[in-house]
């Protein structure tokens, strides 16, 4: 409108505009140094504007990010809210869908599934607190099902949408830089969020130390992927290089049975879909290739890192 005003109140007009502006910049610098929580949230919440109105699809990869990424302990990302914790992952995750919905606009029926297993959820919430149970047992026990409801939507959006580039470079990311993280963090250099289980009672070393990561989840998932891609006979070099290598770091750093049991699942299941002579050359030959790379990886681990706490640790 300032376009059809006269010449002089369209200075005044571009004035008062530019003393709004300076206003709320004032008002969003006091409320962010006031108190760190609600400034967090508040910078939070510009940030989330700004994409929404850059980029909508760029709130995908900030949510897998969150959920995945291995960050440092001393990082706040939850807010307590009563019995519960809102973490930012769980935010952004809500703001991704709510992003791609106007963008994708999937069809009604596909929010069925994921609908009634989320009212599935509230309903033994609610029967769960009638019952007596603790209060902060309950809200945790549902959160992580609803996020499982949520990550089942996000992925029909990623998908509808063809965002699958956007996701899977976002992982890329991710998995190499919680690979780094926990490299640093193993050698006790930072304290990452997580659990740091000590194995000094199975060794018997105090260097020994199996890290488990959010990022944990989507590693294993990586390389059982790439498993059944190789058996199928459908990947690409560059993919054991951008998710394999960082994948393997991750989970060797928190070894546990159900990656093993995952992987031979995964490779039985891409057998016996695609079950041949080609299928069955193909699974041998990942079994050698596997054998060999930790047969050559370990040895030469420990001859460059003697004498070194890295070394010790690694030995143990």
């Amino acid at each position: 409108m300032i376009l059809y005003l006269p010449r002089r109140y369209r200075l005044a007009m571009g004035a008062a505009l530019l003393a709004v502006f300076l206003f709320g910049c004032f008002v969003f610098g006091v409320l962010s140094v006031r108190h760190t929580g609600q400034g967090v949230m508040l910078i939070a919440g510009m940030f989330s504007l700004v994409v929404y109105w850059a980029k909508p699809e760029a709130m995908v990869g900030i949510a897998l990010f969150l959920a995945f990424a291995a960050l440092p302990a001393s990082l706040h990302v939850g807010k307590v809210v009563g019995p519960g914790v809102i973490y930012a992952y769980q935010v952004a995750l809500v703001l991704a869908i709510c992003y791609l919905i106007p963008l994708v606009r999937p069809r009604v029926s596909d929010f069925v599934l994921p609908g009634i297993f989320a009212v599935a959820v509230l309903l033994y919430a609610v029967v769960g607190l009638v019952l007596g149970h603790p209060d902060w047992v309950v809200m945790r026990s549902a959160q992580n099902l609803l996020e499982m409801a949520g990550g089942f939507v996000l992925a029909l959006l990623v998908v509808y949408g063809n965002y699958l580039r956007t996701a899977i470079v976002t992982m890329v990311v991710t998995l190499w830089f919680s690979a780094g993280m926990a490299i640093v963090g193993s050698v006790h250099a930072i304290r990452l969020a997580g659990r740091a289980e000590s194995l000094a009672e199975t060794t018997g070393a105090d260097q020994a130390l199996r890290i488990i990561l959010s990022a944990q989840t989507p590693a294993t998932a990586v390389l059982s992927a790439l498993v059944a891609a190789v058996i199928v006979g459908r990947v690409k070099p560059a993919f054991f290089v951008a998710l394999g290598l960082p994948a393997l770091i991750i989970v060797l750093l928190a070894f546990a049975r159900h990656v093993l049991i995952s992987l031979a699942v995964a490779a039985v299941i891409a057998l016996l879909a695609t079950f041949s002579w080609a299928a069955l050359r193909r699974t041998a030959t990942l079994f050698l290739v596997g054998t060999a790379v930790v047969a050559f990886s370990v040895p030469t681990s420990l001859f460059l890192l003697q004498q070194s706490r890295a070394g010790a640790w690694l030995a143990d």
